[in-house]
């Protein structure tokens, strides 16, 4: 998905920061901080989730969290003091505030129809082909046969 704010786009699909169309040059745990903050816009995401979600493959401290903020802040030309795109909640954790917008696929799928009588009717799917087997001709069990005579 693409989400789109003030001059950036943030791609998480193909895992890429554009400013003004052209691309930034971003380590990739900063990067993937920066998508989980937009995924998690408007919210506190305290500094724990963020080392858990992002760094998850090794054992870092919260300097490397700091670290990758500082590093976000100066390629957003954002401003801890007045920030625009990532708030610092002292002691807690990280807020991005920026207005995210997420536009719309280029193929969206077709809407249904909404009225009853425009409703398919839903089967259930086959379960494939079936095999047949051929069997012997029954025979009963000696000690069940009648005696002959």
């Amino acid at each position: 998905m693409i989400f789109r704010f003030d001059r950036f786009q943030a791609d998480d699909i193909a895992f890429r920061l554009i400013e003004d169309g052209a691309p930034i040059s971003l380590e990739p745990k900063a990067l993937r901080l920066l998508l989980y903050l937009i995924q998690n816009r408007g919210r506190l995401v305290r500094k724990q989730e963020l080392l858990n979600a992002v760094w998850a493959d090794a054992a870092v401290t919260e300097s490397a969290l700091t670290r990758s903020v500082g590093l976000l802040r100066k390629t957003l030309d954002d401003d801890s003091r007045d920030p625009r795109f990532i708030e610092t909640v002292p002691t807690a954790g990280y807020r991005f505030i920026a207005q995210v917008e997420t536009p719309a696929p280029l193929n969206p799928l077709p809407s249904r129809p909404s009225h009853p009588l425009h409703q398919t009717r839903r089967h259930k799917p086959s379960p494939g082909p079936v095999q047949t087997f051929a069997s012997p001709p029954f025979s009963p069990p000696a000690s069940s046969r009648p005696p002959s005579g």
